[in-house]
């Protein structure tokens, strides 16, 4: 017997029963307006909150809830990926996963009302391993609204242990001067996490949240119509509640950081370039070019800066995955920053 009670070697037959139980709770879903998922996932969810079956629901699996709502022209097939599709280009994933189990991803995206020319914007939330996602509409895209965001993350439900982001100017730090620390970097490591930067235009470094914001334009965004700011934020705060019940996240076991010893570092994700002549391969970090061999150039590369020694680390993932350095140099930081670093690191302590 198998764990659905069924003669191992035989093919599994399905009753209509089951298959109407299918239907029934995908037709939930799509008619109730507090429901914003409607997928496999959230119909067997559904049938574990309605079926008192056990062995029903053992046998309803997911790859059977799937072939029934194709049978019944209910599936929306996504275009397949390709796994490891930047394994050739040797991006850092692997090096990446020792930053901590739980990575928060954050983006800002932007809509428009009808008739309307001036964006609502919103802040994008993504754990990868947890499948949890959150949205919050700002007042922009500046740093206080990003660490507005993320001090709401951390209160609803836990320290991540790395923030991972773009190279937006609110986030990254001053456009003119090098090597500075942004004030979103600086309440970052005030709370002992690590920053993440991904590669410029690069958005699928970001990929859980950039998927995320798919899923807020296809099940939240395009489907309603909405008559003013109020009806958004009523509306979204439903979204969040359905997110947060189709993730896998357990508010009775919030995760805990495993790290010790914290040692304030900033991680950033780089594509290498080639330099006008070719002879070198290059990037940019911090309004700083770092130049490096010229057998990385269109590879990628992770990059550390230790604040606490002043020095930056280049780091290139072998195709075994393991760490290489390949590159360091001091690398001091902006005087003004250094101060406000140490200020940010002393707040934490207290």
């Amino acid at each position: 017997m198998d764990n659905r009670g069924w003669q191992t070697g035989e093919l599994r037959t399905h009753s209509d029963k089951e298959r109407d139980l299918v239907i029934e709770a995908r037709k939930y879903l799509t008619e109730d307006p507090n429901e914003f998922y409607v997928g496999a996932d959230a119909v067997k969810q559904r049938l574990t909150e309605t079926v008192n079956d056990p062995q029903t629901l053992k046998t309803i699996t997911r790859s059977f809830i799937n072939r029934t709502l194709k049978h019944a022209e209910l599936l929306h097939i996504p275009r397949k990926r390709v796994k490891h599709g930047s394994r050739y280009q040797h991006y850092p994933e692997r090096l990446l996963l020792k930053l901590g189990k739980y990575i928060l991803e954050v983006d800002f995206l932007e809509r428009y009302l009808t008739d309307q020319s001036e964006p609502i914007n919103f802040v994008g939330m993504s754990v990868k391993t947890l499948k949890l996602r959150q949205f919050q509409r700002i007042g922009g895209q500046t740093n206080q609204e990003q660490i507005k965001s993320l001090k709401w993350f951390e209160k609803s439900f836990f320290t991540p242990d790395a923030v991972k982001m773009d190279n937006a100017a609110s986030n990254v730090g001053s456009m003119y001067y090098q090597r500075t620390l942004s004030n979103v970097i600086l309440y970052i490591l005030s709370r002992k996490i690590t920053p993440i930067f991904t590669a410029p235009r690069q958005p699928w470094n970001n990929g859980s949240v950039e998927g995320s914001n798919s899923v807020f334009g296809r099940n939240f965004w395009q489907p309603n119509i909405f008559t003013s700011i109020e009806d958004i934020d009523l509306k979204l705060t439903f979204f969040n509640l359905s997110s947060f019940k189709h993730s896998l996240y357990d508010p009775k076991n919030k995760p805990v950081s495993a790290k010790q010893n914290f040692i304030p570092c900033v991680y950033y994700i780089r594509k290498v370039e080639a330099i006008a002549s070719g002879k070198q391969g290059c990037f940019s970090i911090a309004n700083t070019t770092i130049f490096i061999s010229k057998k990385y150039i269109h590879l990628f590369v992770l990059t550390k800066w230790n604040l606490q020694t002043e020095t930056l680390t280049v780091m290139f993932e072998t195709e075994q995955g393991k760490e290489q350095q390949i590159y360091q140099q001091k690398f001091l930081i902006h005087p003004k920053s250094k101060l406000a670093l140490q200020a940010a690191l002393n707040s934490s302590e207290t």
